[in-house]
């Protein structure tokens, strides 16, 4: 029984890690929940639920790694003014982790709009797109750590 309380409280702060954008905080609860699986046998999660689990953390690294460049394709970014994103995006969380990463993309995909098309207004909403679903995208994956947190704990206890 305290292997249950141990491992309740180290996904519960897997989960608070999700509410920080940029941070792996749903595949650290993924790691949580295996590790919890190998130390008990697996004698209460079986291999169906880690295999849910593994798939819900493959979506939250998917929507990690996307969200904001398809909100900035919807707002109508080109392709290069994308790779700009990708670009600022790691640069930003370099110098201000995590919410580096907002502004670094904004500021990547704004720029290479502004340069190629000097169209301040397409600019600034391509770059904001890409804030707004990338915003959107930590929400959603807040979602999937509190469910599978929750759905951790219905299993165990």
């Amino acid at each position: 029984m305290t292997i249950d309380i141990i491992f309740t409280i180290a996904t519960l702060f897997c989960v608070l890690l999700t509410c920080i954008p940029t941070l792996p905080g749903v595949p650290m609860l993924f790691g949580t929940i295996f590790i919890y699986a190998l130390i008990t046998n697996f004698s209460t999660l079986g291999l169906m639920p880690l295999i849910i689990f593994g798939s819900l953390a493959l979506l939250s690294l998917f929507i990690d790694y996307s969200s904001g460049l398809i909100g900035a394709k919807l707002g109508g970014a080109n392709k290069k003014s994308l790779l700009f994103g990708i670009i600022g995006l790691f640069i930003g969380m370099l110098i201000f982790p995590p919410f580096g990463a907002f502004l670094g993309l904004f500021m990547g995909v704004f720029v290479a709009e502004l340069l190629q098309f000097h169209d301040h207004i397409k600019a600034l909403r391509a770059a904001s797109f890409s804030v707004i679903t990338t915003a959107l995208g930590a929400i959603g994956n807040v979602f999937i750590a509190v469910g599978m947190y929750t759905a951790f704990l219905i299993l165990i206890f």
